[in-house]
């Protein structure tokens, strides 16, 4: 892989999601770090290196590395989110069936995660993170059972749908926030947040970053 061909496939964009996440995971081996995305240590190791040439990396003297620009490593996993991770995790958009609105089965989705281990994203997600915003939509990341939180939910699809399913990716996609609900980690939080151009939606975003993000770039 040559500095001029570097790429940010969906698999370096899982690793770069773990780093955001997780930052002071470059002071681990590189087997740690593969335990917690699907990809080699040697691949791992040339793509930090990429991302070293790039500079978003910075190298220590004993030769691991810390995020340099950890905003600038952010807003560039947010475009690979938007244009290649996200439409490959995309399921399908879905209403409420019977003229049900957003409102009345928001508490439904929230009780449902825990009981069919789906994570809550979009609006939903960070209207329970923030106590900030009041949701119209969510993004729900699940497993394998889409079908079935569809049906117990009383979903029907819609292109133009509300709710929208979308596969988790690895196993880091859940956020921490001393709350009941399982909810998707800030990061996704963010990133799905600026996918629309409303105003509320992108305040409520900076919230998620200075409340939970903000404090993983200073962990570096």
């Amino acid at each position: 892989m040559s500095y001029q061909s570097f790429q940010f496939t969906n698999k370096i964009l899982e690793l770069i999601y773990i780093l955001l996440k997780k930052p002071d995971i470059l002071r681990a081996s590189l087997e740690e770090l593969a335990s917690l995305v699907d990809m080699a240590p040697e691949s791992i190791s040339e793509t930090l290196k990429q991302l070293y040439k790039l500079g978003y990396l910075q190298r220590q003297r004993e030769g691991k590395y810390f995020i340099n620009k950890y905003n600038k490593l952010l807003e560039r996993w947010e475009i690979g989110y938007a244009e290649t991770l996200r439409p490959k995790l995309f399921i399908g958009a879905y209403t409420p069936a019977l003229q049900k609105d957003f409102s009345d089965i928001k508490e439904s989705i929230i009780e449902l995660g825990l009981e069919e281990n789906f994570l809550i994203g979009g609006e939903l997600g960070a209207a329970l993170a923030t106590y900030y915003l009041m949701p119209t939509s969510a993004t729900l990341h699940v497993n394998t059972n889409h079908s079935v939180i569809a049906a117990k939910l009383k979903l029907k699809p819609s292109p133009q749908g509300e709710i929208i399913f979308i596969q988790q990716f690895g196993k880091q996609n859940a956020g921490c926030y001393n709350q009941p609900e399982p909810i998707a980690d800030p990061l996704l939080l963010h990133a799905e947040l600026l996918l629309s151009d409303n105003d509320r939606l992108r305040e409520t975003a900076e919230r998620i970053y200075e409340k939970f993000i903000l404090d993983r770039q200073q962990n570096v």
